[in-house]
């Protein structure tokens, strides 16, 4: 609708999506936790699953909104400097452009994540930002873990860059999808349990 994009958040995630962009908030724009380019329709859909859900509920909520975000005229304009128009990183070998942009949890580390695809919806890589003293702390820690990582452990580590006001820590893709998280603990913890459980009685 054009209107100019709000952010409630410590991290003004709009800077990261160029000028003029059609944004969709998700679940909603009341409590936004994660922010996709709206255009075209089936990018829209690819950088939506970067909505995190680990329990099957919760695989099944992202399903049902990200098929919600596609329905037309839930989209706002993005009217904010667009801070990454001359640092993108030259390590990805295709342009890439943002197309979503995932909140961290509120609180003194909270940081932002990025994910930068090509025009057919292929991942190039992330970003990761913070702007707090707490966040940049972390992010340079997470830089100097990955880098001593054997390579295919994890995303590479691209680049820490001072972006801004914070500090942006630029990750490759990783190849794969996210392994679901276990609703119930494995047989061999509840033997633990139990055997606990018995010491105590």
């Amino acid at each position: 609708n054009g209107a100019h994009v709000q952010s409630g958040s410590a991290v003004n995630w709009a800077n990261f999506f160029p000028e003029g962009t059609h944004i969709l908030a998700m679940p909603d724009w009341k409590q936004p936790r994660l922010f996709v380019s709206a255009q075209p329709r089936g990018l829209r859909w690819r950088a939506s699953r970067l909505f995190p859900a680990t329990t099957l509920l919760a695989r099944v909520r992202r399903w049902l909104l990200r098929g919600w975000a596609q329905i037309p005229g839930r989209t706002r304009q993005s009217h904010e400097p667009y801070i990454l128009q001359t640092r993108l990183p030259e390590m990805w070998n295709r342009n890439a452009l943002p197309v979503a942009a995932l909140l961290g949890t509120p609180g003194p580390a909270q940081k932002l994540v990025v994910q930068f695809a090509d025009a057919n919806g292929i991942v190039a890589g992330y970003m990761k930002f913070g702007e707090s003293p707490a966040a940049m702390r972390r992010l340079e820690q997470e830089f100097r873990v990955l880098t001593n990582l054997p390579n295919g452990l994890g995303p590479g580590p691209l680049k820490l860059k001072k972006i801004g006001t914070g500090l942006g820590l630029f990750l490759s893709a990783v190849q794969g999808s996210p392994l679901p998280g276990r609703v119930a603990p494995c047989a061999h913890t509840m033997r633990l349990l139990h055997r606990f459980q018995l010491g105590a009685e």
